[in-house]
């Protein structure tokens, strides 16, 4: 059986990554920042889809990042 709560504490810290790519990359390296997010979308929709989860306010802030 898979743990939900380790999927919601790996979408935290997904969030916490993308805040602060948004905040320190988003500026001055545009085209890295962009490619972080995609990176960071698709963790997010592997954790949601592995541990089970329903698409939430976290999922839905980072999706439309």
């Amino acid at each position: 059986m898979k743990n939900k709560a380790v999927g919601e504490e790996i979408l935290n810290s997904i969030t916490v990554i993308k805040g602060l790519n948004e905040l320190v990359f988003k500026n001055t390296y545009p085209e890295e920042a962009t490619i972080i997010n995609q990176e960071v979308n698709k963790i997010c929709h592997v954790a949601i889809d592995f541990f089970g989860l329903k698409m939430n306010r976290t999922a839905l802030t980072l999706n439309n990042g």
